[in-house]
Order: structure tokens, then C-alpha cells, then sequence
């Protein structure tokens, strides 16, 4: 798994190249970019930080309380 969190908002980044709502798109691009193929490389998943489609898909642990 690769953890791209803030680097990469959402599928829809990667999808539509859409980096807008970032401080600097292009090397919020150039970046996400980078994260994408090195993810291809080691066969990781990528986990994006603000994704609900993805959230909702993904394993999550058992919640644990009294």
C-alpha cells in the first residue's frame, strides 16, 4: 500500500489530471505522477487521503469499545 494521503486528494485527481485545488497544481502533478508510477513499480495499491468511494471499499479494522 502507498499512503498518498494529501499528495493525492482523490481517483478523480489521477482520472481527470486535475490538480486545481492544490497550493501549486503543477507540482502537485509532477508529484502525484511520481507516487503513480512507483506504486505500478512495487504492484502497492494506492490509498488516497480524502476519497469516499475509496474509504467505503477499502478493509477496515474491527471498532473496539466497552
Amino acid at each position: 500500500m502507498l499512503l498518498c494521503i494529501d499528495a493525492i486528494y482523490t481517483q478523480d485527481n489521477i482520472d481527470h489530471d486535475a490538480w486545481g485545488s492544490q497550493a501549486d497544481p503543477e507540482a502537485a502533478k509532477e508529484s502525484a505522477h511520481r507516487l503513480k508510477r512507483l506504486a505500478e513499480r512495487e504492484s502497492a495499491m494506492i490509498v488516497f487521503g480524502h476519497d469516499p468511494a475509496q474509504w467505503r471499499s477499502l478493509r477496515h479494522t474491527p471498532e473496539y469499545y466497552d
